[in-house]
């Protein structure tokens, strides 16, 4: 059970045992010329220690967000209205910009969706390694480079020697995809974030760079968060996952049980659109669009899309629930005959 203090004068915040970071309650809206977009509508999310959480649901959905929320990387457009984000005893919605920077990079990491446009294109890979490894390790030229190209070799980076002295320019998206990996494991950080970290790479590459991940978290004793919309991707790599529509969180689980015993209606569709390849297998999709998250539905975000809602899901927000060993779902119908049945209830949708 979560023990809160005050944070003047009253001690650290305490987050539940065997977890990194626990958001809960965590609200973000952004003002906009187009009226004010309500993102993020009460997220909870727990990162257990030394274990892969994969987030998972369409573009727009609030998985980016939260992961800048985490950071304090959100765009002055955005206010945070209401939440906790606790890691290491603090609330890390209160820090000030001086004290996160502090944080990221040191106890936190991130890769970002495009590693090109994440580098600084003036410098060299040395020097932005540099940077890093002088501001949070205090390092000096010679033991930084030391160990930055021990760093680009632990990422298998090829002509390792050679990469120090390149700009970005100079490498392919993947290689610029190691050193941002490089450079979330220059500090070891306690946290480490991974937005969309296998966009635009081949699978050759995606299969290596998605296993120095693991190995990050196995090996050398992290946490992670990985955001992805491919959801073989999690199947692969994740202990946990946990689906978003809407700004909110739908279902939450083991990877293994949250695809096995799949409650929620919108993660059933997410399954049954990723195509095997195989000549029988038919592509599915899931009829309808988001919601306008200027105008959020009353009740449940996905109701407009969903075969089986009921009346109470137009009016009500539905709650996340436990149903199993920590699987929770946030569905009026996740008990219904055809739900709970592992996604065949999928079969029989149609547009209403």
């Amino acid at each position: 059970m979560e023990k809160e203090t005050t944070r003047k004068g009253a001690g650290p915040l305490e987050t539940p045992q065997g977890v990194v970071l626990h958001i809960a309650d965590l609200r973000v809206v952004f003002h906009t010329y187009v009226g004010t977009v309500h993102a993020l509508s009460g997220i909870d999310l727990d990162l257990r220690e030394g274990k892969i959480t994969g987030l998972a649901g369409e573009t727009g959905c609030g998985k980016s967000v939260t992961a800048k929320a985490v950071m304090q990387l959100l765009p002055s457009t955005a206010e945070v209205l209401s939440g906790r984000i606790l890691f290491g005893g603090e609330d890390l919605v209160r820090k000030t910009p001086s004290e996160m920077d502090a944080i990221r990079g040191k106890r936190i990491g991130m890769i970002f969706q495009n590693p090109r446009a994440a580098l600084n294109p003036l410098f060299t890979v040395e020097e932005q390694l540099y940077f890093l490894l002088h501001r949070h390790e205090h390092l000096g030229r010679k033991e930084a480079r030391k160990r930055s190209l021990a760093l680009l070799e632990a990422v298998r980076m090829g002509g390792a020697k050679k990469r120090l002295r390149s700009y970005p320019f100079e490498l392919s998206t993947g290689m610029c995809q190691r050193v941002m990996i490089a450079m979330g494991l220059a500090c070891s950080p306690k946290l480490f974030i991974a937005d969309e970290p296998t966009t635009g790479l081949d699978v050759t590459v995606q299969a290596q760079v998605l296993e120095l991940f693991k190995h990050l978290v196995y090996e050398v004793g992290s946490t992670a968060l990985l955001i992805t919309h491919d959801l073989g991707v999690i199947a692969e790599t994740s202990d946990y996952m946990g689906v978003m529509y809407g700004g909110r969180m739908v279902e939450f689980g083991t990877t293994e049980d949250l695809i096995e015993h799949t409650l929620h209606p919108y993660t059933q569709g997410l399954l049954r659109s990723s195509f095997t390849g195989e000549d029988d297998d038919e592509l599915h999709y899931i009829p309808g669009v988001v919601p306008d998250l200027r105008r959020p539905p009353s009740g449940c975000v996905f109701e407009a899309r969903c075969a089986v809602c009921v009346e109470e899901c137009r009016v009500s927000v539905p709650d996340m629930i436990e149903v199993e060993n920590g699987h929770r779902v946030a569905c009026f119908q996740a008990g219904a005959a055809g739900i709970a049945d592992g996604g065949k209830a999928g079969s029989t949708r149609g547009e209403r």
